[in-house]
């Protein structure tokens, strides 16, 4: 009877047998880096799985670092488009204020929209500054000088202002 409950329970120096095998390959593995013994099979399985989980690895990562700057550059794409955008919507709208005809407008409406006009006008005359500020610096000109000489080419628009005004 006691033989039988011997071999119905597994020994316990077989699980240690196991678990001492695993610890072995580690050892051999570490081993065969330290010495010049020979690692064996279970070694150069063992080194050859590691070899092939570490490429592995590194194809992951550089394919996410790919997948990443794929992305950023998408995102980038749509930001510049979004801005294209909201730039030609700004310009459509602008355009059709300049070209809406006041004189057949209620008061309100009128008023509304020769605010919106004198508005984009300042905005034009102020971007406009701001290019010939740039082109005077970019040219090595005293901005001073350059304001000058563009005096005479604001005159018509000063007269569009006036007139504006008058309505």
């Amino acid at each position: 009877m006691q033989e039988s409950l011997k071999r119905s329970r597994p020994n316990e120096s077989e699980s240690q047998g196991a678990s001492s095998t695993q610890s072995s390959v580690l050892n051999n593995a570490e081993l065969s880096e330290n010495s010049s013994r020979p690692i064996g099979r279970r070694g150069a399985k063992y080194q050859a799985r590691q070899a092939e989980i570490d490429t592995s690895i590194a194809k992951s990562l550089s394919s996410a670092a790919k997948t990443s700057a794929k992305l950023a550059v998408i995102a980038e794409k749509k930001i510049v488009a979004l801005e294209n955008l909201a730039e030609s919507q700004r310009v459509a709208m602008n355009t059709h204020i300049m070209c809406t005809n006041v004189e057949v407008l209620d008061e309100v409406a009128r008023e509304y929209f020769m605010l919106q006009k004198r508005r984009i006008l300042r905005d034009l005359r102020q971007q406009e500054q701001e290019i010939e500020l740039a082109q005077a610096v970019t040219m090595g000109m005293d901005p001073e000088l350059s304001s000058l000489n563009d005096e005479d080419a604001d005159a018509p628009s000063a007269a569009l202002e006036e007139e504006l005004e008058g309505l």
